[in-house]
């Protein structure tokens, strides 16, 4: 269902070490099945063999992951959905909302 609501798909998969990547062969296995899915592996503590290194923050922040996914910009009908570290989660849904972005709640979509 996601594959047909969504026009991209993009997995955002932040680690301090290329070792703590996680769950590469069904990653790998959904990017051949679904042409709209993008996996972007985001290593802050060493350079990744694909990638980007830094945080998630300073990456969107900054433009570099918008300009890795070939996007000027985020598109405003984005969705994003973030897990992880307490600290990051409340950062990047701080830095999204100050870029205009807004929740989404069951009685409106954000």
């Amino acid at each position: 269902k996601v594959w047909e609501q969504f026009k991209r798909v993009i997995l955002v998969h932040g680690v301090r070490h290329n070792t703590d990547l996680t769950y590469q062969d069904s990653i790998h296995a959904t990017a051949a099945l679904f042409k709209q899915f993008t996996y972007i592996p985001l290593v802050t503590r060493e350079h990744p063999e694909h990638g980007l290194r830094g945080r998630v923050t300073d990456l969107i922040d900054s433009g570099e992951l918008q300009a890795h996914c070939k996007m000027n910009q985020l598109p405003d009908n984005s969705h994003f959905m973030i897990c992880g570290n307490p600290q990051m989660v409340k950062d990047t849904t701080q830095l999204l909302l100050a870029q205009g972005f807004t929740r989404h709640r069951r009685a409106g979509s954000g």
